[in-house]
């Protein structure tokens, strides 16, 4: 089981720094805000149901601002919980749905992947690859998040903030811009 998860991890490192490498040689990016973003995919730890609550509150925030909005939660577990029910604009996925290895390998996380998003935030608690690399192959323009300053075009910094304060922030600074 220790190798599995060393091969996985080697695989999955591999791809994001792939990306970031590529990364490097664009120049610009664009920031969306409030006026311009027409759509945002949101990346999250469904293990738990308290993430998958606030996770919904912000799509709804988003979608009472004429924003399209669709998440993405990963369960790091072989096995969904009963609360992790796919409902309209959020869809999860777990262990199981990856490969050997670790890439994911289901429809859902391909159709994520190749949505054209004009921000892609990161709201998970956990450490993990699997978040690093679904950023690494989203096609959004834009991506928020925490850890690997290359990775992500803005970063918040969470080693002190819980879940719930990094989407209050969320919520508030796209409040903000809208001012």
């Amino acid at each position: 089981m220790l190798m599995k998860k060393t091969i996985q991890s080697f695989f999955l490192k591999q791809a994001i720094r792939n990306f970031v490498i590529n990364k490097k040689n664009i120049n610009h990016k664009f920031f969306f805000n409030y006026d311009r973003t027409k759509k945002i995919g949101i990346i999250f730890n469904g293990r738990e149901r308290k993430n998958i609550d606030l996770t919904r509150q912000l799509i709804d925030y988003f979608k009472e601002k004429n924003i399209s909005c669709e998440a993405l939660g990963f369960v790091n577990d072989t096995r969904m919980r009963e609360f992790n029910l796919a409902s309209l604009n959020m869809d999860y996925f777990n262990l199981k749905d990856c490969n050997f290895f670790g890439f994911p390998k289901v429809d859902k996380v391909i159709n994520f992947n190749s949505k054209k998003f004009d921000i892609l935030i990161n709201i998970s608690d956990e450490k993990n690859l699997i978040y690093d690399y679904i950023i690494s192959k989203s096609l959004a323009k834009f991506r928020v998040g925490k850890g690997d300053c290359e990775l992500y075009d803005l970063l918040i910094n969470t080693k002190s903030t819980p879940f719930l304060l990094v989407a209050i922030f969320i919520k508030q600074d796209l409040m903000y811009n809208a001012l």
